[in-house]
């Protein structure tokens, strides 16, 4: 499909009722984590994955780009005849 991208991601995602104080306080540990002893980093990297830098590993801009990837992968979808859930 012309222009699509197909990249990969995760994340740890929440109910969208956890208070944002939580969801920020458990974002600065992984982002300690990734600072200091790159625990996870390294294991996520030893697999051959990518691991972004710390301005991209913000619940702000997983929201943006989650959005983002839902946005842009409705014309494929649809194009697929594939129902949206």
């Amino acid at each position: 499909m012309k222009d699509f991208n197909c990249d990969g991601w995760n994340a740890f995602f929440f109910p969208r009722a956890r208070p944002t104080p939580i969801v920020h306080r458990l974002s600065a540990g992984d982002q300690r984590d990734h600072a200091t002893g790159r625990r996870c980093a390294s294991g996520l990297e030893s697999l051959g994955l990518n691991v972004p830098g710390r301005d991209r590993r913000t619940p702000e801009y997983l929201q943006r780009l989650a959005l983002s990837d839902l946005e842009n992968g409705r014309a494929p979808v649809k194009a697929s005849g594939a129902a949206e859930e």
